[in-house]
């Protein structure tokens, strides 16, 4: 068998997947996630605490432990918004190193942004029409416009979930004037993807990410 093991290092969610790629199919061999909140109490400040990094080590020590269970050949471990953005990122990289054995790279949002679109476009047909895809995540939310054959525009927004929680829950339940800050936020940071979708005026939108899932 050859094993493969992708780590995807989100800022709520650390993901695992371990895959067996040895065949003409790809064969799930174990899927797991955790729920880590890398981001919280420090992702407004650009930082991550001293207890998410906790979280994090423990949750990457268990994800070491089923990989070498399952006597992977190769890791494949990502970082993104959190860790890219945060000040002592690259320290946290190099520990995780050191304690886990795990090598981790930092993607850039446009990277993000470009394997959400192979991802998509693997598990199911695009077509041939303009579709925006969008994946909202605890750090960034990126969109994409394309179709089945091309990529005409992509971008990541740092305007995920917790980044917004810290920035604009001020009050709980949330007030009218944090919501009315937060829309008007959110239309200035947003005002690229605005003037692209009134070039490409997509048909469709497809969610990729586990917002939607819970949404539907």
């Amino acid at each position: 068998m050859d094993k493969v093991a992708v780590i995807d290092i989100g800022t709520n969610t650390f993901h695992l997947l371990i895959v067996d790629v040895s065949g003409a199919e790809r064969k799930i061999i174990h899927k797991e996630k955790i729920a880590v909140k890398l981001g919280e109490g420090g992702i407004s400040v650009g930082k991550i605490t001293d207890a998410a990094q906790e979280r994090a080590l423990q949750t990457l020590s268990h994800f070491k432990n089923k990989i070498d269970s399952e006597k992977v050949d190769r890791i494949f471990a990502s970082a993104t918004s959190a860790m890219r953005n945060a000040s002592n990122g690259k320290d946290i990289i190099r520990k995780i190193d050191q304690v886990c054995g795990i090598k981790v790279k930092i993607i850039s949002g446009i990277e993000e942004a470009q394997f959400i679109q192979k991802g998509v476009k693997k598990a199911i047909k695009i077509g041939s029409k303009p579709t925006l895809v969008m994946d909202i995540g605890g750090g960034s939310v990126e969109f994409i416009l394309c179709n089945e054959k091309e990529i005409f525009w992509l971008e990541s927004f740092e305007i995920g979930a917790q980044r917004l929680l810290d920035k604009f829950h001020k009050h709980d339940p949330i007030s009218k004037e944090d919501i009315e800050n937060l829309y008007q936020y959110l239309e200035k940071e947003l005002s690229p993807l605005t003037a692209q979708l009134e070039e490409w005026q997509p048909h469709s939108l497809i969610g990729s990410s586990g917002t939607f899932d819970t949404l539907v």
